[in-house]
């Protein structure tokens, strides 16, 4: 994780494989998925979908950057 400004910051997530490329074009985007933790009042929690436009090189190999 690099900061990038106070509320700004560059997270980096491992591919599958180190010689995998993401290969995706310029202008595309992936969803984040998550679900919060369920809270006291319901059993499951919250799903949480955000879509992101990847910041890591196109062919960077093993990883891909995300800024949020």
């Amino acid at each position: 994780m690099e900061d990038v400004s106070k509320d700004s910051k560059v997270f980096r997530f491992a591919l599958d494989s180190e010689q995998r490329k993401l290969g995706l074009p310029i202008g595309q985007h992936v969803y984040v998925r998550l679900r919060r933790k369920a809270s006291s009042s319901a059993s499951a929690g919250e799903l949480v979908q955000r879509a992101y436009t990847p910041v890591s090189r196109r062919n960077d190999k093993g990883f891909i950057d995300m800024l949020v």
